[in-house]
């Protein structure tokens, strides 16, 4: 008991010299070396991190391609200038700083206070509780808080709201800057700070001593291999911009934005299992003929380890495609002892450093993929402002792409600019003309011209996001584009602009010449006669106010002599036709007119029914004999059959004999079950055609008739288009 009794006496007293030690080295100014550490460790770390994200993954990212992460944001501070603290919080100073320095702060601030933060920094992926319990008792009272919060690194990053700077607090920040007025809102650099927190967390699972419950507390002596030979220089290695880092897992793709992708809650747990199963740390060594490691817990399963006592060298793994990595050493002491022993030396250090820190630096980079929100900016149309001369209105709107963390649209007040000819205007809900109180969809009129370019972006805290450019497009063409004319005629051709600069200048031209250049937008001319059809190309030029070519625009011409109609008579030469057929298709809509006192009367006045009027099979059968008085023309026919049909046309001819000038024609059908129907149709200005053949006039019904009306049993509702209907004369010569 008394020896017991001594060496515990020892023990604490040896404790005692190392904290002291530890803080009067710390106190007096001497650089702190120790990698995962928060002062040259994490945010490198960090750094490393978001410099790969935006060299390697935002250019491969559909909605990151028009983004950035270079701007700053204000938020609450704790850096290392601040100073350091053991139990306690100091009081956070306001300061604007890059994404990046957040990023990299949170490196260091996840630490801070250093014992608090040393227990929650732990998760063991394969073992309840997760949480740290290795020497979690051998911490003085007088030192502080000596309580285990029974809390993990997952549960701390993931689902505490007792850290403020938790991956769900650094969203909640987000959207809470996003839905205020304020562009520079304190909420963005906590937001980004938070996930600085987070990246410095998932880093801590690539180190054995954190997933494999094995606590390294360097102020009392507790020092963890890996951290201890691991400089800032190791870490640097890793460090150039848009690095491609090797393989080094087995866990596959990285990244977690999407729903087709992993979340970063798996990918946490992910790295420490995988660290966890591949490599050992200083305390969790298997020990020669015992179930316990050198801290007293019960030894893992994996990596496995066979410890001969006649071997002497390193005892190594295969792992992803990995051959003989070592994983520890046979101690010198077992051989002094005839104990055999293992330990973790610098060169099994300089092994897993090779693997885990660019596994750290993707892990972290990975944060930043979940947590960025992505969106997509498209300004829709941009159009000159009626009520100021010189100014367009600018529409655009932000729309948000869904991700694992993001799923329902964000109320936007703030961050939206529009950029004219490199002119940055700041939009806001007081200026925004949508007059919404949002930002999500804004339109704004500034000063614009054509040829101008636009860009609309959205600065969310440093985070931009950006609309492809917009050009305000000056297009021109010529009314007509197409022309069949005469020789000898006056035609005029017009430059239809959209969107026309200032001080617009024409050049126009004929089958290359040009015949004039001014600002008149239309150009009138004639053309020569020609044997056969000519034809020509009409062209303008459309240049700004400096002379400078905007548009162009072609019409293509065809000029030939109209040829004079043979045989055409005059209304004289028409009388020795004495019959005219009627040929009509045309889809007509009717509805049944069922007397009231029908039982199914409700049903049937709701059965539409839609049909076609054709008689196109009538030439032969249904011509109606006409008699002429001068240039005029009537007649009527009756046919007998299942209907009883009757005819009647009636109409004049022009002077010249060309057109039809009237035509009206009607015909009744009544059916032997007593149904009747009527049909009446008007048309105006048919142009006639004589066919070669005798006895035959052709006259062309190309136009819409006038509606169709009339019936007895079916009431009218004929409104619809006329298929073809036409009409010929036709008779023996006389």
């Amino acid at each position: 008991m008394e020896n017991s009794r001594a060496i515990k006496t020892i023990r604490i007293i040896l404790s005692a010299v190392v904290v002291l030690s530890s803080f009067v080295l710390v106190g007096a100014g001497t650089e702190r070396t120790f990698a995962w550490d928060n002062v040259e460790g994490h945010p490198f770390i960090n750094e490393f991190a978001y410099n790969n994200f935006v060299g390697q993954w935002m250019p491969s990212d559909q909605y990151l391609k028009q983004a950035s992460l270079d701007g700053s944001a204000r938020g609450e501070s704790w850096e290392l200038k601040d100073g350091t603290s053991f139990t306690e919080r100091i009081a956070p100073h306001t300061r604007t700083k890059s994404i990046k320095d957040w990023l990299m702060e949170g490196g260091f601030s996840a630490d801070e206070p250093e014992l608090d933060m040393s227990l929650v920094h732990f998760y063991d992926p394969v073992r309840e509780p997760h949480y740290l319990t290795d020497s979690i008792n051998d911490i003085p009272l007088e030192m502080g808080k000596a309580y285990n919060p029974t809390t993990d690194a997952y549960q701390w990053a993931f689902e505490s709201f007792g850290n403020p700077f938790s991956f769900a607090n650094g969203e909640q920040n987000f959207l809470a800057a996003l839905a205020s007025k304020d562009p520079n809102d304190i909420n963005y650099g906590k937001a980004w700070r938070a996930v600085g927190e987070t990246m410095h967390l998932i880093s801590d699972m690539t180190i054995p001593a954190h997933v494999r419950n094995d606590a390294h507390i360097p102020h009392f002596g507790m020092w963890d291999s890996l951290e201890f030979f691991t400089k800032s220089a190791d870490i640097a290695i890793y460090g150039t911009p848009g690095t491609s880092l090797p393989a080094t897992s087995d866990f596959g793709d990285y990244h977690t934005a999407y729903n087709t992708q992993k979340d970063i809650r798996s990918l946490f747990k992910e790295v420490a299992t995988w660290t966890n199963h591949n490599f050992l740390s200083r305390d969790t060594v298997p020990q020669y003929g015992s179930d316990l490691t050198p801290n007293g817990k019960k030894a893992y399963a994996s990596p496995p380890v066979t410890i001969d006592p006649n071997f002497s060298g390193y005892y190594t793994t295969t792992f992803d495609g990995i051959d003989k990595f070592p994983l520890a050493r046979a101690s010198i002491t077992g051989f002094i002892w005839k104990t055999p022993s293992l330990v973790v030396d610098q060169t099994v250090c300089n092994a897993q450093r090779s693997v885990l820190i660019p596994t750290a630096i993707k892990a972290s980079a990975a944060v930043i993929d979940a947590f960025l929100p992505r969106f997509e900016v498209k300004i829709d149309k941009a159009e000159p402002d009626s009520k100021v001369q010189g100014n367009y209105v600018v529409s655009a709107h932000i729309k948000m792409i869904p991700t694992r963390e993001w799923h329902n649209d964000l109320k936007i007040r703030n961050g939206a600019h529009i950029i004219v000819d490199a002119k940055d205007t700041v939009i806001t809900t007081d200026n925004n003309l949508d007059n919404s109180d949002t930002l999500n969809t804004i339109r704004y009129s500034l000063p614009a011209g054509a040829g101008g370019k636009i860009t609309v972006y959205y600065n969310f805290g440093g985070y931009k996001i950006s609309s492809p450019e917009f050009k305000i497009a000056t297009t021109v063409s010529i009314d007509p584009s197409t022309l069949n004319g005469e020789p000898n005629k006056d035609y005029t051709f017009t430059a239809k602009v959209d969107n026309p600069p200032s001080g617009a200048q024409y050049k126009w031209s004929v089958n290359g010449k040009q015949v004039q250049s001014s600002t008149d937008t239309s150009l009138k001319t004639k053309f020569p006669d020609a044997a056969g059809t000519v034809s020509y190309t009409i062209a303008v030029i459309l240049l700004d106010g400096k002379g400078k070519e905007i548009d162009s625009a072609k019409a293509a011409v065809n000029i030939a002599k109209a040829e004079t109609p043979a045989d055409t008579p005059k209304p004289s030469g028409l009388q020795k036709y004495t019959e005219l057929v009627v040929q009509a298709t045309m889809k007509v809509k009717v509805y049944i007119n069922v007397p009231p006192n029908k039982p199914d009367a409700t049903t049937l006045l709701s059965d539409i029914l839609t049909g076609e009027y054709n008689n196109t099979g009538n030439s032969n059968g249904y011509s109606i004999p006409i008699t002429w008085s001068g240039a005029s023309f009537s007649g009527s026919s009756h046919f007998s059959g299942d209907s009883d049909i009757t005819e009647t046309a009636s109409g004049s001819v022009s002077s010249d004999g060309s057109t039809i000038t009237v035509l009206n024609y009607s015909r009744k059908s009544v059916s032997k079950d007593g149904r009747v129907d009527e049909v009446q149709m008007q048309a105006k200005n048919i142009p006639i055609s004589y066919n070669r053949n005798p006895g035959s006039l052709i006259v062309n019904w190309v136009q819409t008739a006038s509606p169709l009306k009339g019936t007895l049993t079916y009431e009218p509702d004929y409104s619809s288009t006329t298929n073809g209907i036409k009409a010929y004369f036709q008779g023996s010569s006389k």
